[in-house]
């Protein structure tokens, strides 16, 4: 592959029409955007795919209503925010139907910053351990 010089680059990027979204759903680690409510407010498919939901459909709910031991997760979630990093840690997963045996994934939570309404943060789930799993709210 030939290296450009930046002299050589075109005027016009290819990237000035491209889609956010479109990147994020082609990683293979789920990306779950929280709110300061833990609420779910993006999420890409692979994170859909390992959680068990549909964004859509659990949209103002917080992501504790679907885990099977949320108090891991909020201990997570509160050493992220107090250290300012990145915090490693399994999250575990209800799925359809917290009766039956909770998936554990591989995951980190990052705080992103504060907004008016309280901490962002990143929730990334890895693909390592996932089942196949039916969406909550799925037709």
């Amino acid at each position: 592959m030939q290296r450009l010089t930046p002299d050589e680059l075109p005027d016009d990027s290819v990237l000035v029409d491209f889609d956010t979204a479109t990147v994020l759903d082609a990683l293979s680690v789920g990306i779950v955007l929280l709110d300061s409510q833990l609420c779910a407010v993006y999420a890409n498919v692979m994170a859909e795919d390992a959680l068990a939901l549909q964004v859509e459909n659990v949209r103002g709910q917080p992501l504790t209503r679907f885990l099977h031991q949320p108090q891991l997760f909020l201990d997570a979630v509160n050493r992220a925010l107090a250290g300012g990093e990145a915090v490693e840690f399994q999250l575990n997963v209800s799925g359809a139907d917290v009766a039956k045996s909770p998936g554990s994934l591989p995951s980190r939570i990052a705080p992103l910053g504060y907004q008016v309404t309280g901490p962002y943060l990143l929730l990334e789930v890895s693909a390592s351990l996932w089942k196949s799993q039916r969406p909550i709210g799925a037709g």
